[in-house]
């Protein structure tokens, strides 16, 4: 996978426990800024998954 999709989904599991556990005041309005970045990157992320299901043949 490629350096900078990997970056890009660490970023967003960061992101995550941000939410979920409140680490931290957020910015909404950056969030919903970034929004159709991460749904970007989660597609290309489930694209990328499902190439390396197909490619070792595991019957998902």
């Amino acid at each position: 996978m490629e350096n900078e999709l990997v970056k890009e989904i660490k970023g967003i599991v960061g992101l995550r426990n941000i939410v979920v556990h409140l680490y931290a005041d957020l910015d909404y309005d950056i969030v919903l800024q970034e929004l159709p970045n991460i749904i970007n990157n989660l597609s290309k992320y489930s694209l990328k998954l499902l190439e390396c299901i197909d490619k070792l043949e595991i019957d998902p």
